[in-house]
């Protein structure tokens, strides 16, 4: 999962390698325990995001 974050979060670069870990270990935790996560049965984890985005022209 590490892996998959890790191009995501550029900002953590200046980090040690371990506290680059433990921040994306604790930050995937924190997503899957308020829900933000979720992890599937057959082991995918998906993604819940209800942000809309709304582009609107006045007439």
């Amino acid at each position: 999962m590490a892996a998959l974050v890790r191009p995501l979060m550029n900002f953590i670069d200046h980090l040690s390698q371990e506290l680059q870990e433990e921040f994306i270990n604790e930050f995937v935790m924190k997503q899957i325990h308020e829900g933000h996560l979720i992890c599937n049965p057959d082991g995918s984890i998906s993604k819940r995001n209800i942000k809309i985005e709304v582009i609107a022209f006045k007439p």
